[in-house]
């Protein structure tokens, strides 16, 4: 399933030696979020993964399937009522079919998630 178009739309994309960042606009009408929670929506952790699997593939050009979680710390409630806006800052290395990322999920003055993740190319 494509989150992006549904959940989120990318508004800007950079990238540097440091790596990416994505800047995204969360979508509160999307039906995720009419479930979870109705009248004070909150994204869901898995959520908050698949959008970087997104972008990670956008990235790589490659279908990613995660396949290692090294770690993964929610720090705060992401809402798309409170905070539409987030950045997705990315560094990855390859090597061979594993791809290794390092994602921070931000706002204007908040740290949603921190991850540590390991993808393969499928």
């Amino acid at each position: 399933m494509k989150l992006q178009g549904d959940i989120y739309s990318i508004l800007q994309s950079t990238n540097d030696t440091a790596g990416y960042e994505f800047r995204i606009q969360l979508n509160s009408d999307s039906p995720i979020y009419k479930g979870h929670f109705p009248g004070n929506p909150i994204t869901p952790g898995v959520v908050i993964i698949a959008i970087a699997r997104e972008l990670i593939e956008h990235i790589t050009g490659q279908k990613l399937q995660l396949t290692v979680v090294q770690s993964v710390k929610y720090t705060s409630i992401l809402s798309p009522i409170i905070s539409p806006t987030v950045k997705y800052i990315i560094s990855t290395t390859s090597d061979g079919d594993i791809v290794n990322a390092k994602i921070s999920v931000t706002g204007d003055s908040d740290t949603f998630a921190r991850m540590s993740l390991k993808w393969t190319k499928i």
